[in-house]
């Protein structure tokens, strides 16, 4: 499998890592074959093209605001060719989100984060209905890695067990780093 690892002016554009050892380890498989090439920004067609020649994936699943990935759905017809393009897709309220209609149709598949996404883009796709296009994909966690702490001792087992130094206040943080985000008021 291979990963775009994408970053504004990445320093390793270009470089691929292979992170086979880690996933297997991580998930208990012993043949996992898992990439990341890193690339400035979302990336690009030459080295979208470049990744399916060299890995041919048996599908393309993309995420996030499907404006960042305009350069892709322009050559959706040549990758449709080789194989199927699915974006795992979130959209949480009304308005429905037509201005993603033209993006969905380019879809062989939506696989939606929440039942209300499903509904909403179902209801974008009304008009142009594909039996099992749409899919429910609930999002999911490793518990393992990801769980409540219920009392002090448990999370001062945790900060043990994870954190190199004696900290007095520990926060994890998972999100793009930009703005809205408001990164700056959780400090």
């Amino acid at each position: 499998m291979g990963n775009l690892g994408g970053a504004v002016k990445h320093p390793d554009h270009g470089k691929g890592f292979d992170i086979s050892a880690d996933v297997n380890g991580m998930t208990g498989l012993k043949d996992a074959n898992v990439k990341v090439i890193a690339c400035n920004g979302y990336g690009d067609q030459n080295v979208l093209r470049s990744l399916i020649t060299q890995e041919k994936p048996d599908a393309i699943v993309h995420f996030t605001d499907p404006r960042y990935w305009t350069w892709m759905y322009q050559m959706e017809n040549e990758i449709r060719q080789q194989c199927p393009l699915i974006f795992y897709t979130i959209w949480d309220d009304l308005p429905y989100p037509m201005w993603n209609r033209e993006f969905y149709r380019s879809d062989d598949m939506l696989l939606c984060i929440s039942k209300q996404t499903k509904n909403l883009v179902k209801n974008v796709l009304r008009d142009h209905p594909k039996h099992g296009r749409v899919q429910y994909v609930p999002h999911g966690i490793d518990e393992k890695k990801y769980f409540p702490v219920v009392n002090d001792f448990e999370f001062e087992a945790f900060k043990e067990r994870i954190l190199e130094d004696d900290k007095d206040f520990v926060v994890l943080h998972l999100s793009r780093n930009i703005r809205r985000k408001n990164q700056s008021d959780i400090i």
